[in-house]
């Protein structure tokens, strides 16, 4: 690949307590089917929808995704929402990669199930007109 043209990126958040094989297959088809040169699996810090009552430690979800992974060379851990210790907000986390990774193009991979509830996310506009969204089917 060419050393100035920009890397596509995929994002496939989530809770990941546990990771699944689900998980690594919208993930290898997403990066089969839109010849992504890198997944990076991002495990939610501190979502503004969720409860966290009922969730493992994040270390422990990192330390599950990191062994889930690490026979493909495609997939990647990032901990950047892990690490940060406020309320994430998707918009937010993908600009502050955009600053780390400015060679990379992102595209986000989520579930129909949160599509249709995109509306109710903070900036979901900005979301939705800045990146390309990435959507597999989900049961229901």
């Amino acid at each position: 690949m060419n050393a100035t043209q920009p890397q596509k990126v995929g994002i496939m958040g989530g809770t990941f307590d546990p990771i699944h094989y689900g998980h690594l297959l919208i993930a290898q088809s997403a990066a089969e089917e839109f010849t992504l040169d890198q997944v990076l699996f991002l495990p939610t810090g501190k979502a503004p929808h969720k409860s966290y009552q009922h969730v493992t430690d994040p270390e422990r979800r990192c330390d599950m995704v990191k062994l889930a992974i690490s026979d493909n060379p495609k997939f990647k851990l990032s901990f950047l929402e892990v690490d940060h210790t406020e309320v994430n907000y998707t918009y937010l986390t993908l600009q502050k990669m955009k600053e780390q990774f400015n060679n990379s193009k992102f595209h986000f991979i989520m579930g129909a199930d949160n599509w249709s509830s995109i509306n109710r996310w903070k900036e979901s506009e900005t979301l939705i007109t800045s990146y390309p969204i990435l959507i597999y089917p989900r049961k229901g």
